[in-house]
């Protein structure tokens, strides 16, 4: 082979990954969906095995870009979709799946209107899961386990900061319309922290029951209801 013959070639294999690398930019690109920020696209929306529920967050670019929760409807797993790369956040198993006992809808981010701390970095979510696994049937046979996530996008990657039991069949816990969950009815925001009406908790007693997210995270802190 001669000289020229191999320069040719390696310059044609420069040439090769410097266009992959190009179409590889392109991809992330794509992926990296840009969005509305006024835009309320947090609702859950089901396609074939996914369902998908989006926000519109801006980054430090000050650029908007969509962010999604896919949950496998199949699998039963839970993924972050940030700038075109997923990653798991939580595997709730196939036995445990809502979608069993038709809850998987309840798995969202909560509307733009109460997302409380999104200027701190913070946004939050609701995952949910199967009461009992398996065929267990009995009274919590087809109940529900819905929690409250705070997801933290000051850390690298966002990762779930804290977690908050909001419905429950097992230990009695249910917002005051539950029935009516994807309305969120039962959520409010006062003062830059959300808050939740609840018609029981883990036996509660109190008639009118209230519980506010602290802006620390750390607990839920109950109050008198605002219900009248």
């Amino acid at each position: 082979m001669t000289a020229d013959g191999s320069a040719m070639r390696n310059t044609s294999r420069l040439t090769a990954k410097a266009i992959s690398a190009v179409c590889l930019a392109f991809a992330m690109a794509a992926h990296a969906r840009t969005c509305d920020p006024a835009s309320d696209i947090s609702g859950a929306k089901g396609s074939g095995t996914e369902q998908v529920s989006s926000m519109c967050l801006v980054g430090a670019d000050g650029t908007p870009r969509e962010v999604r929760l896919t949950f496998d409807l199949k699998l039963a797993q839970l993924f972050l979709e940030v700038k075109g790369k997923k990653r798991l956040l939580e595997a709730t198993g196939r036995q445990s799946n809502p979608a069993l006992v038709g809850a998987s809808r309840h798995i969202r981010f909560l509307p733009n209107r109460l997302q409380a701390y999104i200027s701190q970095g913070y946004v939050l979510f609701v995952s949910s899961r199967r009461s009992v696994s398996g065929s267990r049937g009995g009274h919590c046979g087809a109940g529900i386990e819905d929690y409250l996530n705070v997801l933290d996008f000051n850390a690298e990657p966002a990762r779930v900061k804290a977690k908050f039991l909001i419905g429950s069949c097992v230990d009695d816990i249910e917002l005051v319309d539950a029935s009516n969950f994807e309305e969120f009815k039962s959520f409010w925001v006062e003062e830059g922290m959300l808050g939740m009406d609840f018609l029981s908790y883990d036996g509660r007693c109190e008639d009118r029951l209230a519980a506010v997210l602290e802006s620390d995270f750390r607990k839920l802190r109950f109050v008198p209801s605002r219900r009248r």
